[in-house]
């Protein structure tokens, strides 16, 4: 009679990102910057954010030292 049995419902398990450092400071900005040629002050778009969290998560946190920024964005895009 294990027809008519209901399933139990799987857990999503979330990644824990609250030990991760996201900070804005002057190395932050400088790397921003030379990434992606503008001045820090001048963000607009979606696409400038996303380089400024790039910037951040890897200058703040040891494991993201040497992540790529092509890497990054497919972690984003998941």
């Amino acid at each position: 009679m294990g027809l008519f049995k209901r399933k139990k419902k799987e857990e999503v398990k979330h990644t824990d990102f609250s030990k991760y450092k996201i900070r804005i400071n002057a190395k932050v900005m400088c790397a921003y910057e030379a990434m992606t040629g503008r001045p820090f002050l001048e963000i607009e778009t979606a696409d400038d954010m996303q380089h400024l969290f790039y910037c951040s998560l890897v200058l703040n946190n040891e494991d993201f030292s040497t992540m790529e920024y092509s890497v990054f964005q497919y972690l984003i895009a998941d």
